[in-house]
């Protein structure tokens, strides 16, 4: 129990680490170009980035990675499961490389999608960002692949506060933001996260494993893998698009839609990336062990109670959220070029966003008791249904209440998304089809 503590607190202070200097980044970026130009451009450009890494990333890598190399650690000595991991970092560096030039020779195009409200002037400072916030891609995937292996090791606080390098390497490029700002970010970022892999590869030396040179992937691990990843992997897309479709419509209504649109959900964001690194790091490989020591009844009751306390906890958070949403806009932006007015504009587009909290922590949960399983089939149905739900909604509602519609049709897709997850692992508990993975 104290060492699920001490995870806990890792966890807690990594995120809050990398949360802290998110939300400075946003007041940076408020300070200097208030709800237009740079900062416009920088917050659509980014979408595209992090939609690919929300969907070949991240979770989609850790989720079926930290159950894998902790098998691979049991029954396997040391420089097999080096090999091993060498040859997976291959498979992710060969598929996000492909992904990357198949997305930038078409950054003309996604600038159109993410911001056809923009005046011409910006569209090629957007174009830019896109190309060079693409490669991002293939650095956290393989960062990721790091950060699963601390994982497995038990070494949740290098795990948690790796991720900081990344931000904080952005807001050091502040002192420059000029007409290209949004760039510059960018090439913070991705110097951030390439000294994110150098410090997670240094580390894991300690323990035995390694991740680099990636090596040519081969073998039924491999293949294990990228079919779990690929599943997993669908799922992300389908419940990204939904989130890269909402800021779309956003940004066709205009460049001050756009950048309030990503204003109103920054914080919230934040606070779920909060709860997805408890659930990842915490959580996650605690279900996991259980599971495959076959403690089902444990294990069950374990899960059930997480529920419990996430949506319960999340629930009464939001709603104090949104009573104090103005307040809290006031006190972070309301500086510089971002007025008391515009906080009041951007309220309402958080209010509506923050109340997905409770169904996001219903559904993450639940995500990852059948990410444990390999049960793909349900994410992949769930993440689909949430989609379809949203985008007319989306079209519908931004006629009428513009970004704060959107925000709203956001909300009632993730909720779709977070119900239809339980009604797929109540049934998997009531039929006792769950078994642990081998």
């Amino acid at each position: 129990m104290s060492r699920l503590r001490s995870a806990v607190f890792d966890t807690v202070a990594g995120a809050a680490a990398y949360g802290l200097l998110l939300i400075l980044m946003d007041i940076l970026l408020a300070l200097r170009y208030g709800l237009g130009g740079q900062a416009a451009v920088f917050q659509a450009a980014y979408q595209v980035p992090a939609t690919l890494l929300a969907i070949l990333s991240g979770g989609a890598i850790i989720g079926p990675l930290v159950p894998l190399i902790s098998r691979l650690k049991r029954h396997t000595d040391g420089a097999i499961a080096r090999q091993e991991l060498r040859r997976i970092a291959g498979f992710v560096a060969g598929s996000h490389t492909l992904v990357v030039l198949v997305f930038a020779a078409s950054a003309g195009t996604l600038g159109t999608l993410v911001g056809n409200g923009f005046p011409r002037e910006l569209q090629g400072d957007l174009v830019a960002a896109i190309r060079w916030g693409l490669l991002l891609l293939l650095a956290h995937g393989l960062a990721s692949i790091g950060v699963s292996a601390l994982l497995s090791c038990g070494r949740v606080g290098a795990a948690s506060l790796v991720p900081a390098l990344t931000p904080l390497a952005g807001i050091a490029t502040f002192p420059w933001w000029g007409e290209d700002g949004a760039s510059l970010i960018v090439y913070g970022y991705l110097a951030g996260t390439a000294i994110q892999i150098v410090a997670t590869a240094g580390l894991l030396r300690r323990t035995g494993l390694a991740f680099l040179p990636p090596s040519i992937p081969r073998g039924q691990v491999v293949r294990k893998f990228a079919m779990t990843f690929a599943a997993t992997g669908l799922a992300h897309a389908a419940l990204s698009a939904v989130l890269l479709v909402n800021t779309a419509v956003a940004g066709g209504l205009s460049e001050r839609e756009l950048a309030g649109f990503s204003y109103g959900t920054k914080l919230v964001m934040l606070a779920l990336a909060f709860l997805t690194s408890l659930v990842n790091n915490v959580g996650l490989p605690h279900l996991s062990d259980l599971a495959h020591q076959a403690q089902r009844n444990q294990y069950w009751r374990m899960l059930f109670r997480i529920l419990r306390l996430a949506v319960g906890g999340s629930t009464a958070i939001a709603l104090i959220w949104v009573a104090g949403a103005e307040e809290m806009l006031r006190i972070v932006y309301a500086r510089g070029n971002f007025t008391l007015a515009d906080a009041s504009a951007v309220a309402s587009i958080q209010r509506a966003f923050v109340l997905q909290a409770p169904f996001y922590a219903l559904g993450l949960i639940c995500w990852r008791a059948l990410n444990i399983e390999g049960k793909s089939g349900p994410m992949v149905i769930a993440s689909a249904m949430a989609l379809a739900v949203d985008v007319p909604l989306a079209i519908w509602a931004s006629g009428n209440w513009a970004s704060a519609g959107i925000a709203g049709a956001h909300t009632i897709a993730t909720a779709v998304w977070g119900l239809l997850l339980l009604a797929a692992v109540l049934r998997e508990y009531r039929s006792g089809n769950i078994r642990g993975a081998t």
